[in-house]
């Protein structure tokens, strides 16, 4: 299994490798797209050499996801979503203001993004639970503060705060390419994530109701599946791509999405929880980052994050209160 996983990160590796030398370009795209490339491959082997290939899949939960579970459905959509759109080009990312704001609005979205797990993982350290105050912390930094700082910069012109060519097509892309192409990637994804033998089987206690399987997740759906695609694709990984290039920013954002998950591995050893966040949640920024970039389709993001953030949360209830 650990040759299988090291051999189907590095096929993952060497076809996004290929893919982006066209797009790397500038001397700073390059270095991000290497230094994100190495970071992103990095942590799952040094987890492996480690004998650490199995993480906590949620603060609040004793259940446990193996790192195989967790790379497969990504890295091998990804490889399909990237077949499938071999003769594509990157999708403009339609941002229409000047270099200078673009870099500082880069600037301030890489610090907030840089924010949020730095403030989580101080409260958790420092004993306070985790929820809700994670979904406050998310809801403050990464919907609020990022429309404020970025809207306000640009006079609170909302189609150039989503950089999408347009608001419409944010909300309904246009064409049957950019929902049909994607579907089969999204529908593996889908199963392998949530439905497969290789899905986590979360834990729910027993004394739970239907109302609070509910709430959680309705809570997870709002301030994870939304609000993590609309910062971290959305917002920030389309002016990435603007400023260093489509594969340099799909990179760049997966890297920052999954610092992110800092504080949800601290429920396991705090030693490992950096390098099992990148490892963990490395290969599904880098597939939603790879299908922003390549359809624009906001719709199909929060299908496969409900797929993999949702889905079995619901699943495991049900089974749950079947019981």
């Amino acid at each position: 299994m650990t040759s299988a996983l090291v051999r189907s990160w590095r096929a993952a590796t060497v076809i996004s490798i290929g893919a982006a030398r066209e797009s790397a370009t500038s001397p700073a795209g390059r270095v991000v797209f290497v230094g994100s490339a190495c970071i992103l491959t990095a942590a799952p082997v040094l987890l492996i050499l480690l004998g650490a290939a199995e993480a906590p899949t949620s603060p609040d939960s004793t259940a446990t996801q193996s790192l195989w579970s967790a790379l497969a459905p990504s890295l091998v959509a990804a490889a399909l979503l990237l077949l499938i759109s071999r003769n594509a080009q990157p999708l403009s990312p339609g941002y229409g203001g000047g270099r200078e704001a673009l870099v500082g609005q880069c600037a301030a979205l890489c610090v907030l993004a840089l924010l949020t797990p730095g403030l989580m993982t101080l409260a958790v350290a420092s004993g306070m639970p985790a929820y809700p105050l994670y979904h406050l912390v998310k809801l403050a930094l990464l919907l609020l503060a990022a429309v404020l700082v970025v809207g306000g910069a640009l006079g609170h012109r909302f189609a150039e705060l989503v950089p999408v060519g347009s608001v419409e097509r944010l909300w309904r892309p246009v064409g049957r390419a950019r929902w049909l192409m994607p579907l089969p990637a999204v529908v593996i994804f889908t199963y392998l994530a949530a439905l497969s033998p290789l899905a986590p089987r979360w834990q729910v206690p027993s004394d739970v109701g239907a109302a609070f399987i509910v709430v959680a997740a309705g809570l997870t759906f709002v301030t994870a599946n939304l609000l993590e695609e609309f910062f971290y694709r959305v917002l920030l990984q389309t002016r990435l791509e603007q400023l260093l290039g489509a594969w340099p920013g799909v990179l760049a954002g997966a890297v920052l999405f999954t610092l992110s998950h800092v504080p949800v591995q601290l429920s396991g050893d705090p030693a490992l929880a950096l390098p099992e966040a990148v490892a963990y949640h490395g290969a599904f920024g880098l597939f939603t980052g790879l299908l922003w970039m390549r359809y624009r389709n906001f719709w199909l993001l929060l299908v496969v994050h409900t797929a993999v953030n949702t889905l079995p949360l619901v699943v495991a209830g049900l089974g749950e209160l079947r019981v």
